[in-house]
């Protein structure tokens, strides 16, 4: 995950002068954006992730134990999406 972070940025300028203005997107190009979409919807997870753990943490209820698994699965089902978005933009 912090490699597809750490990546993004040059992804992205790399590709930035790649495409005339008022030219239709490459598939390169719908990939690395597809990518950057993930990227970012992996790091909003991970922040809501994080804050219910230092919630639970604070308050040290064991109830919201669900709640905690379903941040985690969506984090997971996130990374995987992140993940092929990344294998899709290999020639």
């Amino acid at each position: 995950m912090i490699s597809l972070l750490s990546a993004l940025p040059l992804l992205v300028a790399l590709s930035a002068g790649a495409q005339e203005p008022g030219a239709a997107p490459d598939l390169w190009m719908v990939g690395v954006l597809r990518m950057e979409g993930a990227s970012t919807d992996v790091e909003l997870a991970a922040a809501a992730l994080a804050l219910s753990l230092r919630e639970a943490g604070a308050t040290g209820r064991v109830g919201q134990l669900p709640a905690l698994r379903t941040d985690a699965d969506k984090l997971h089902r996130l990374v995987l999406s992140a993940q092929l978005a990344t294998q899709n933009l290999a020639p």
